[in-house]
């Protein structure tokens, strides 16, 4: 990396918007689409017993609540601090190294019940969650952000 590279580096990290977030109505906006999927996904098992058409509705419902998950959780508070900041990358990595744990102990639990429970049917494989994964980490991020931000 050549000096010129670094310094330009070390600029932009050191300026203010270095990590980018969403506006402060971005919360709102993921709210609304958080919870139009979440319903509609309810909705929809409800109503529809065709399991082809839940299935391929079911992926736009999670991609909705991901997508709502992931503007809200990268959406900047009414006053937006340092604290809040350093309080933001906590509970990412808090909540980032819990679902690495999950997502490395689900498959060995799995592994382990097959060799003891042979009825066990796991025909979509063991990484097909990983969407619930990736919102499972939303939702930890959001959680441990506000029980950081609480204790305070």
């Amino acid at each position: 990396m050549s000096q010129q590279n670094k310094s330009t580096f070390w600029r932009l990290r050191n300026e203010k918007h270095f990590f980018f977030l969403l506006p402060y109505y971005g919360k709102i906006i993921g709210i609304v689409i958080a919870i139009a999927g979440f319903s509609s996904m309810l909705i929809l098992h409800i109503l529809l017993t065709e399991l082809d058409r839940i299935a391929l509705l079911n992926k736009i419902f999670y991609s909705c609540i991901l997508l709502g998950l992931i503007m809200i959780s990268f959406s900047k508070d009414k006053f937006e601090d340092e604290r809040i900041a350093n309080l933001r990358f906590r509970s990412l990595s808090f909540s980032l190294g819990w679902v690495a744990i999950l997502f490395v102990t689900i498959p060995l639990i799995t592994m382990l019940s097959d060799l003891f429970f042979t009825d066990l049917n796991y025909e979509n494989g063991i990484y097909d969650g990983l969407p619930i994964f990736i919102i499972f980490i939303n939702i930890a991020h959001l959680i441990y952000f506000y029980i950081f931000k609480r204790d305070l």
